[in-house]
């Protein structure tokens, strides 16, 4: 299983990647000062190609302190998941095509073969047990 897990300041520019050990694919955390996402990659395509993303905060709606994020693939390597704190807050499957965060944004996906977004459910967290 690989994991990683950093303190950060939201709005303060940051770029965290992870690589799943056991596929091509890759999750990406952005910050980009106003907003932080949570990307799905495939590093197998020439370009590192975005398959989806989602919006994991705004950062005017968190506190200016640290914090804590971690980011973590599951035992399988296909399910990658982003927790601020101790509160799991993106989830990208990539088994099932589908990209999760609370916020539901943005509402489309990103590639044409990855599923109709599906609303955030607490027990997507049973993926990493």
């Amino acid at each position: 299983m690989s994991a990683l897990s950093v303190s950060v300041r939201p709005g303060t520019s940051s770029r965290l990647a992870l690589d799943s050990r056991a596929s091509t694919f890759r999750v990406v955390f952005e910050d980009d000062g106003e907003t932080g996402y949570l990307y799905a990659c495939d590093r197998a395509r020439e370009d590192n190609t975005i398959l989806d993303a989602v919006q994991v905060y705004a950062v005017k709606a968190m506190p200016k302190t640290s914090v804590q994020l971690r980011m973590r693939w599951s035992a399988d390597g296909m399910k990658a998941g982003l927790w601020l704190g101790d509160r799991l807050s993106a989830v990208i499957d990539f088994e099932a095509r589908r990209a999760y965060s609370p916020a539901n944004f943005p509402t489309d996906v990103g590639s044409p073969d990855w599923g109709a977004r599906e609303p955030w459910r607490d027990s997507l967290i049973e993926l990493f047990a």
